[in-house]
């Protein structure tokens, strides 16, 4: 149920006093019809299962892992109802198929082999029993829907088309074999043995890593039938080298050939607007989403179309989320975007650098907004090296957070490089020591922009040498905030992406720059359709498409929300973890916030919900000051009741669960505040959030550490821990995007149910004039839990359509002072 994808709820309750009692799942699949004869049905699966042991030859290997140790199986459905997959006796490694034709692919330990037996005794004997009413055994309902037990073939766990498959089993081959994250450690340690061969590199996600490995399918089907680890197999492919090596007229033929699947975005779908060297417009693989009339320029002196590649590449990674892949698999596809170009950087004249007007962002984005209203992200792939990179606010970096903020009124969302490290020759030594030292330029430390940084999960070299940069590690030239001096005022960059890998010169501290290892574009170029882009700039024009794709998908979204569903989407690789580096885990985290922001995003994660992952997105509002005498004081938070399934959160008990959190909001800048050493006070206001604690009464956490409720209770709230929590509140609270990740019993998260807004101090504190200003917020507090029968997607959102604008909490009655406005 997992893999179904549906909408966030947006909540639009002010404020969100919503209790929550789920009545339990919302199962749509199919009941199994009943097996007639149990008895015969539990010894054939005995039987099956018996066959699978005897095939696999031995049960123990002490030289394994415990975890890894145990038999391999696919379980076939007997109906067109599925399978319900018995997660605590084996574990599910993955599903294939619907219905009658669905497969799961399983893994049971050595030592829980006794235990099914036992089980498939007790499902017989429930034959002999007259009274369904009786509980059911364990595994019922497995046994009941599992038509065959078979041994799991490799072309089971086979995801590519069937026609790469390696037609000989003996010879040797390359394989994709994507494993659990947790085990891709275990997994190089024990594959050798096996005779199957790892190469260096790995591409890491949150949930699964994808290692390119040498073996025959021979060999690759023994490492299969040891391990738990193996999720799903494909091919590896080189389709960036094919397409670079093409013939013009070939490339041509190519672009030609996916343009007639491609279908132009509709008129009221949002652009991302890039400010860079110009896009050329002409390109078949841009036209489509690209008016002529919608190219500018700063100077009629400038071509539009392009005076260097760079845009036009940028381009390319903004409209496709994945352009090799498109090639590979081409298929009809309607485009989510528009592009638009404004050339702001100055082809260079002499002396003079191409950077010459980057300070012209403002004229740039007054120039477009004037030939057309309609939502759109701002790409600024590029930075500003000039200057000390030490996170002090620039002039073009306070630009960007006045134009993000709105000062006439339009919130903006801009995506940002953190920049590249310029080192020629770029050495081998030395890497990743220089991204600590080298700071994210201008106007990356922008407070309210979303800027990228570069990682790489590119792990396969073309020639076959060796990669510098580790799968799921930062990129070779990627700027960070790690050398900082203000680093503890904001976490920069939020977010890395793909940026290119390079390749080390054998015998030579020298790194290789090949074109292969950077993401595949558009090139700017009549006879060479295609090229590729790496480093930072890279990254930013496909997190730019992202955001815009998020528009597209949720058009009554604010900036603030978009630029926060990518963060909250983002999560740390195992080598971004192990880059952490300090005396204790606090340091070791900022560390690794300094490197890589948050982590990489999932696209997926950000656009949409599941059956067991819920998002909840609010956009709301709140008066942060009031007048006081000549200055202004705190004046009001807002508490957002959060509609838990807390029925099902209990009956999960120590069941481990995910929450996570994130808080974000633009603030207007005041640059007068860094010459002045002021520099808690560049920010107008600032906001943080605040979870209930398991012990809390609404009272309890609406009182915590809040001076106006002082005197109602003797006593103090209950004390609580942030032993739970990734980052916790020091580290959580900077800049102006808060995420955090909990994880812990579900049954503690169920008592968690409400979250505060409060405000601290910035500028506005001593302007009088803004007292009684409202600003907004993006709340987005996503819950995840293990797969199960249980819908709480479909409950919830049941439950917020039934509830209205308003609910009373009664412990807080008394002391509301408003609604919480909800700004237009």
């Amino acid at each position: 149920m997992a893999g179904e994808s549906y909408p966030h709820l947006k909540l639009d309750i002010i404020p969100l006093k919503l209790p929550y009692s789920a009545t339990g799942g919302d199962d749509k699949r199919q009941d199994v019809p009943a097996v007639k004869n149990r008895r015969a049905h539990s010894r054939s699966l005995a039987r099956d299962l018996d066959q699978i042991i005897a095939a696999k030859g031995r049960l123990h290997d002490k030289e394994l892992p415990e975890e890894e140790a145990g038999v391999h199986l696919t379980a076939f459905a007997r109906t067109a109802a599925g399978i319900q997959a018995s997660g605590a006796l084996m574990d599910v490694l993955s599903i294939k198929g619907e219905g009658k034709d669905q497969r799961v692919n399983l893994f049971i330990r050595s030592d829980r082999i006794d235990e099914a037996k036992k089980r498939l005794d007790r499902y017989a004997d429930f034959e002999a029993n007259a009274d369904e009413k009786v509980r059911k055994p364990w595994s019922f309902p497995f046994f009941e829907a599992a038509e065959r037990l078979a041994p799991t073939k490799l072309t089971d766990l086979w995801t590519d088309r069937i026609e790469l498959f390696p037609k000989k089993s003996s010879s040797q081959a390359e394989w994709e074999v994507w494993v659990r994250a947790d085990a891709a450690n275990r997994v190089r340690g024990f594959a050798g043995r096996y005779g199957v061969f790892c190469e260096l590199g790995q591409a890491d996600f949150p949930s699964v890593s994808m290692i390119r490995v040498r073996a025959s399918a021979d060999d690759l089907q023994s490492f299969v039938d040891a391990s738990s680890a193996v999720l799903e197999l494909r091919a590896c492919s080189s389709l960036t080298l094919l397409a670079l090596n093409m013939k013009a007229s070939a490339q041509r033929a190519l672009a030609d050939g996916l343009v007639s699947k491609i279908s132009a975005p509709r008129a009221v779908a949002p652009a991302v607007c890039i400010l860079d060297t110009g896009v050329m417009a002409s390109h078949p693989l841009l036209a489509p989403a690209l008016d002529a009339g919608d190219c500018l320029t700063l100077n009629d002196a400038w071509d539009k179309h392009g005076w260097d590649p760079h845009g036009t590449r940028v381009a390319g990674l903004v409209l496709y989320r994945d352009l090799e892949r498109l090639i590979e698999k081409p298929r009809q596809t309607r485009l989510d975007v528009r592009l638009e170009s404004v050339v702001v950087l100055r082809p260079p004249t002499g002396l003079r650098s191409s950077l010459e007007s980057i300070g012209e962002v403002v004229a740039a984005v007054g120039l477009i907004e004037a030939g057309r209203a309609r939502p759109r992200v701002f790409c600024l792939a590029f930075s500003d090296y000039r200057g000390l990179n030490d996170g002090v606010p620039t002039k073009l970096s306070g630009s960007v957070d006045q134009l993000a903020w709105g000062h006439n009124g339009v919130q903006r969302l801009f995506c940002v490089a953190a920049g590249n490290l310029s080192d020629d020759p770029l050495l081998v030594s030395g890497y990743s020591a220089r991204n600590d030292a080298s700071g994210i330029g201008s106007p990356g430390q922008a407070l309210n922009a979303l800027t990228v940084g570069g990682c790489t999960f590119i792990e396969e070299h073309p020639l076959g040498g060796q990669l510098l940069c580790p799968a799921g590690d930062i990129s070779v030239t990627s700027r960070t905030s790690t050398s900082w001096t203000l680093r503890r005022r904001s976490i920069k960059p939020d977010l890395v992406f793909e940026a290119g890998n390079v390749g080390q010169v054998d015998g030579e501290d020298a790194c290789e720059s090949l074109a292969e290892l950077n993401p595949l574009t558009t090139n700017a170029s009549p006879r060479m359709l295609l090229g590729t882009l790496g480093e930072t700039s890279a990254a930013t024009g496909s997190v730019s498409g992202m955001a815009g794709r998020l528009m597209a998908r949720y058009p009554d979204y604010w900036p603030e929300t978009i630029r926060g569903l990518l963060i909250h989407s983002s999560d740390w690789t195992p080598a971004m973890v192990e880059r952490g580096f300090g005396d204790n885990e606090e340091k070791k985290r900022e560390h690794i916030l300094s490197m890589f922001g948050w982590g990489a995003p999932d696209e997926s994660m950000a656009s949409d919900s599941a059956s067991n992952r819920l998002t909840l997105v609010a956009q709301s509002s709140l008066v942060p000051f009031k007048e006081d005498g000549r200055s202004n004081a705190l004046n009001e938070c807002a508490y957002h009741p959060l509609p838990w399934p807390e029925t099902a959160l209990r009956g999960l008990g120590d069941t481990e669960v995910e929450l996570r959190v994130t808080l974000s909001y633009f603030v207007q800048p005041d640059m007068r505040a860094p010459s002045a050493r002021r520099h808690a006070d560049y920010p107008s206001h600032r906001l943080h959030f605040d979870l209930k604690g398991p012990d809390d009464d609404d009272l309890d956490a609406a009182r915590r550490q809040n001076r106006a409720f002082r005197g109602i209770r003797s006593a103090s709230p209950p004390r609580r821990s942030e032993a739970r929590w990734r980052l916790g509140s020091t580290l959580r609270e900077r800049g102006t995007v808060h995420h955090d990740v909990w994880t812990g019993p579900a049954s503690e998260l169920a008592r968690q149910n409400a979250l505060r807004i409060a405000p601290r101090g910035g500028w506005w504190r001593d302007a009088p004039v803004y007292a009684g200003v409202p600003v907004r917020y993006a709340l987005i507090v996503s819950l995840r839990t293990p797969e199960s029968a249980q819908d709480i997607y479909q409950e919830t959102r049941t439950r917020v359509a039934a509830i209205g604008s308003r609910l009373s909490i009664p412990l807080l009655e008394p002391y509301v002072i408003q609604p919480v406005p909800i700004s237009t």
